[in-house]
């Protein structure tokens, strides 16, 4: 008896070991993801690159070495010191030490024919032959920089940590997500003065401040303080404006006006400048947001306790009466309000915001509503009165991205708002960075909820309503969070796992003891914790159940109340037995859970045993292994054999171990199939990526044709000879059923990825309207992402055309008012499509109105 009782305990022990060895972790940037081994990374140059002398601090002149193009084909003075300008506003983040050493001026930029990465970044210009200069040549090969886009950054990084060759036989290991290469690339056609006008289309400031945000790694941003302004006498004409109402001191140490909106907001807008009532690029400026972003990515020294955080969990609203359980919502869009004037009569505006589940791999569902504001400011300047602070308060917000305006925090169709998945940086369609190389369980979106705003009596209904919320305010002496109101914390006003917004689910008691991130925390961050997941959900989820049991397989994340979910939707509910353990374990569970949530002592006892349960079920291979190895060290003890239970206790700890925008300018349907050469419908049969000009990487892309609906009027046989007298050799127009080959920038060659924002990244299988252009010997996409629909067939065979990034999104909408001038709607609001049918006619109708 006692020798069962021995190894019962051993045992025990063992499993508890093994789930403190597998936990989960967190961390925050806008542009990441999870690598092999399930760790969230996130893209970023290494300290190396800012720390020229190698003393672990960035000092003055030390930073990112750039190389700049002037010459005939690139930046003339005027423009060089405003590329300089835009890097500037970057280095002037105090908390931040992201900065530019040695800025150098060369006509030597990366030739043709190069084939390996040069390591260094560069900001070139793309001169057409529209340019004031009347250049006709143009200074690199990204044929892909056609005129409706404003300029391309490319990153080159790591999708796992990988051995990068130097030489010809060593090489050195480089983290995930580390940028190898990066270069900017701006379009001289949109920022210089043409023929007939007197201001450029768009200023290069600004849109070189946006793209080398993306250069530094932040991802695009929908939240905004913007209001929409008429221009000309088409109705239909708008540009975006927003106000200057926040004062900062950067590190030129003189107070400024700034904007709400983020630099990294993905359309051109405008500020309307305080002192001078003139509009001028809004993205030259940075927000809150940006300066948070920045500070995160890179970090200085002793300013985060600037910052705080709040980590809280979003959940739906249960139906009075009904015994079903709320569920969490994933992608819902959390927005932080704040009084940036120190003058509780004044309108809140959004300062800062994230999204429910931004953090959490695919597999993981029951976190999704788990959401982590991060970066918010403990002190604001009063505006005008340089040195003299304030406690802000904020009051927080969730809404849907369901398309409604920008004053709801959920972009229009016109402005390019396609979803929540859109925004999903980490796991979303649009998102920079993808790491995880197994398989993925694709993740959901939910949309359908009705917006709230936090208040500690009771939420308040309604996004409009955000001065209502309970102001959240940074309480210096109890370093957390408090009520301005009541002075009550949030775990006070949040207790026993209530989620922010939505209903708790006190249906399941896994759901209770997962545990729910509070706010509070270390230092001056007050970062919150984080759960690990609870059962929840319990309507039958098939659609999910296969990339869960891969999450489990591979050892994710998803571990644990998933594995619980798959065997009940997958075993249990497939036999009548079954049926009745899980009827009436929900018929009790509820007892249980509403037990947890009266005595708190209770809690962490059933943590520890549920941790063991989850590890068990999530690792059953390993489980026998180490019940075995155990079965050994005991044997070996009773022997007093050191030796054999020392290697059994290396077998167990082998088992335990981890397993292996912006960019595009409005441009109208009508002027996007005037350019066009040719518009074909069809399916991506094939991609390739290969390393090619100045060490990018190009995917070549199979397309089959089923479609046309435009092709070139003049004949492209033969040679021809352009306007700087080269022969080139157009190439051939496909008929219906031919297979055309195009090449796009960006790509994926092992573990090393290159992006190209804003252009398409085709994958095989893909079923797409595309515009295409004929430039000097191929075809090339019309506008990058504004070039491409996706169409989808539903079960009944009916065909729709659709947009997947916010730039396709603001093509689709023009058509979108069309369709309803017709009498008819569009059936699913949360995702804008057009019947297929209906589009083909629309743009036959656009080539008919230009004789084409």
């Amino acid at each position: 008896m006692r020798n069962r009782t021995t190894s019962a305990m051993a045992t025990l022990l063992i499993l508890v070991a093994a789930t403190l060895l597998t936990g989960p972790a967190f961390a925050f940037l806008p542009v990441g993801g999870f690598d092999s081994f399930g760790t969230l990374r996130f893209r970023k140059f290494p300290l190396a690159e800012f720390d020229n002398n190698n003393n672990g601090t960035v000092e003055p002149n030390e930073g990112l070495e750039i190389l700049i193009e002037t010459g005939p084909r690139g930046f003339t003075d005027e423009e060089v010191a405003k590329v300089r300008q835009a890097m500037q506003t970057w280095e002037n983040v105090p908390s931040s030490y992201a900065a530019f050493g040695q800025i150098s001026e060369t006509q030597d930029i990366v030739q043709p024919g190069d084939a390996d990465p040069d390591g260094l970044t560069s900001i070139t210009l793309q001169v057409g032959e529209l340019s004031a200069l009347g250049e006709n040549q143009e200074p690199d090969a990204v044929d892909d920089l056609t005129d409706g886009l404003l300029g391309i950054t490319t990153t080159l990084y790591t999708l796992d940590d990988t051995i990068v060759p130097i030489g010809e036989s060593s090489g050195v290991i480089v983290p995930a997500g580390t940028i190898l290469d990066a270069d900017i690339v701006i379009n001289a056609f949109t920022h210089r003065v043409l023929v007939g006008q007197e201001i450029p289309q768009f200023e290069l400031v600004a849109t070189a401040t946006n793209l080398v945000g993306l250069l530094l790694g932040l991802g695009f941003n929908p939240m905004n303080n913007l209001r929409q302004v008429v221009v000309g006498e088409d109705i239909e004409t708008f540009t975006l404006v927003e106000s200057e109402p926040i004062g900062y001191t950067d590190a030129s140490g003189e107070q400024q006006r700034i904007g709400a909106t983020p630099t990294m907001f993905p359309a051109y807008f405008q500020v309307e400048d305080f002192e001078t009532g003139e509009f001028i690029g809004g993205w030259a400026d940075l927000a809150p947001d940006d300066i948070s972003g920045i500070s995160w990515l890179y970090p200085r020294s002793g300013l985060e306790s600037q910052f705080f955080s709040v980590s809280q969990e979003a959940r739906t609203r249960r139906r009075t009466g009904s015994n079903l359980p709320s569920a969490p919502i994933s992608g819902g869009h959390v927005v932080a309000w704040a009084d940036v004037d120190n003058d509780p009569a004044t309108p809140r505006i959004p300062l800062f915001n994230s999204l429910t589940g931004l953090f959490v791999p695919a597999q993981n569902d029951q976190l999704f509503g788990k959401f982590q504001l991060l970066g918010l400011w403990k002190q604001l300047e009063e505006p005008g009165t340089q040195g003299v602070k304030f406690n802000p308060t904020y009051s927080l917000s969730l809404n849907p991205f369901n398309g409604t305006g920008l004053s709801r925090q959920t972009p229009p169709a016109d402005v390019g708002d396609t979803g929540a998945s859109t925004w999903d940086s980490i796991s979303g369609t649009s998102a920079l960075l993808t790491l995880t190389t197994g398989s993925v369980a694709t993740k959901t979106y939910d949309e359908s909820f009705v917006s709230e705003v936090f208040n500690e009596t009771e939420n308040v209904t309604d996004i409009s309503n955000k001065d209502a919320g309970t102001p959240l305010i940074w309480d210096f002496g109890r370093n957390q969070i408090v009520s301005a109101d009541t002075d009550r914390t949030l775990p006070t006003i949040l207790p026993n796992n209530r989620p922010m917004f939505g209903d708790p689910n006190d249906i399941c008691p896994l759901n209770i003891i997962s545990g729910t991130g509070t706010t509070g925390g270390t230092g001056g961050t007050g970062t919150g914790g984080t759960g690990t997941g609870g059962l929840g959900g319990l309507a039958k989820n098939d659609d999910h159940n296969q990339g869960l049991l891969f999450g489990l397989i591979d050892g994710g994340n998803g571990g644990g109340p998933n594995q619980l979910r798959w065997i009940r939707d997958n075993i249990l509910l497939n036999t009548a037995l079954g049926s009745m353990i899980v009827d009436t374990y929900y018929t009790y569970a509820p007892y249980a859970a509403r037990f947890l949530l009266r005595h708190r002592e209770a809690v962490a006892p059933a943590r520890t045993l549920a941790s063991v349960l989850y590890w068990v079920f999530a690792n059953p291979l390993a489980t026998a292994g180490m019940l075995a190895g155990a079965g050994l060290m005991l044997r070996a003890l009773r022997r007093r054999s050191a030796a054999r239970a020392a290697a059994a206790l290396l077998i167990f700890l082998g088992l335990a171990a981890p397993g292996a925008q912006a960019q595009v300018r409005a441009v109208t349907d009508q002027t996007m199939v005037d350019q066009a050469d040719l518009i074909v419908e069809g399916n991506v049969t094939k991609t390739t990526a290969n390393w090619g000009i100045g060490g990018r990487i190009f995917t070549t892309v199979e397309f089959e044709v089923e479609n046309r609906l435009k092709v070139p009027t003049e004949s492209t046989e033969g040679e021809q000879v352009d306007e700087d007298g080269i022969i080139i050799t157009p190439p051939p127009v496909p008929a219906i059923g031919d297979t055309m080959t195009f090449k796009v920038l960006g790509g994926q060659i092992g573990t090393v990825v290159m992006d190209a924002t804003p252009l398409r990244r085709f994958k095989e299988g893909d079923r797409v309207l595309v515009y295409f252009l004929i430039k000097r010997d191929r075809w090339v996409v019309l506008n990058g992402s504004r070039g491409v629909l996706d169409i989808e067939e539903t079960k009944d065979g009916e065909k729709f055309v659709k947009a997947t990034s916010p730039y396709a999104e603001q093509g689709l909408a023009e058509s979108l008012k069309k369709f309803e001038q017709t009498g008819k709607s569009n059936e699913d609001i949360y995702e804008p499509r057009l019947p297929l049918d209906f589009y083909r006619n629309y743009i036959l109708g656009l080539l008919e109105h230009s004789g084409k």
